[in-house]
């Protein structure tokens, strides 16, 4: 049995216990959607979402840049606390405040096994928040992997201070390795398009629990 905040609801108030969550529907679309709350499986966590961010990835995703399929959740840089715990994951309660990764690889792969956790079972296989499952930006988020995959967060520490870190660190790792390139200059067209995208999103996720000044293209 999972461990879960539902502990008073009934087993059918469980199953029909709905989220708002921001949806991508294709190119240039994405709405607020009533969708059903998330389960965890063995090995995963739900955490209720208190703050996550708007990604240029998220960006990205909207202009048909990526090839995220239709009916996918994006966001993929969530804090928040544990709403459910499957079954083998330990050292954590529900009502923790966790950090969860913006890449959650297996750890068990050969490439999370060399070290190469983005590439987890494959290019970018490690990126799955809003890629290949649904992400963030929600009121709850399921979390595969989830005794590799969340951090819990010191009582001294505000939430507000906490999401952009799993993509700096990640970028600095990157970096120091020279595995990407530094960023070039992006022109004004393109800055007035992602500019545009992101006001959308903004207006969209207006109910959800997402820092729009946290904007990491």
């Amino acid at each position: 049995m999972s461990q879960s905040s539902f502990a008073l609801l009934t087993e059918q108030d469980r199953d029909t216990a709905t989220m708002r969550a921001l949806m991508f529907h294709g190119q240039g679309q994405i709405s607020l959607e009533t969708v059903p709350i998330p389960k965890a499986g063995i090995g995963e966590v739900v955490i209720r979402v208190t703050l996550t961010t708007i990604c240029g990835t998220d960006l990205h995703i909207l202009k048909g840049e990526y090839p995220v399929k239709p009916g996918l959740i994006i966001g993929h840089e969530p804090v928040g606390v544990i709403h459910e715990i499957g079954q083998g994951v330990t050292e954590y309660e529900v009502g923790d405040r966790v950090l969860v990764g913006a890449i959650t690889p297996c750890g068990q792969c050969s490439f999370c096994l060399g070290g190469n956790w983005s590439q987890c079972g494959g290019a970018i296989g490690g990126w799955k928040f809003g890629n290949t499952i649904d992400g963030a930006q929600a009121e709850y988020l399921r979390v595969p992997y989830a005794q590799a995959n969340l951090a819990k967060i010191p009582d001294q520490l505000h939430h507000h201070a906490l999401p952009a870190r799993p993509r700096l660190l990640r970028i600095a790792v990157m970096q120091a390795s020279r595995r990407i390139p530094r960023r070039s200059a992006w022109t004004s067209r393109t800055a007035r398009d992602d500019s545009r995208h992101f006001s959308e999103i903004r207006v969209q996720a207006a109910a959800l629990p997402i820092d729009p000044a946290l904007l990491w293209p």
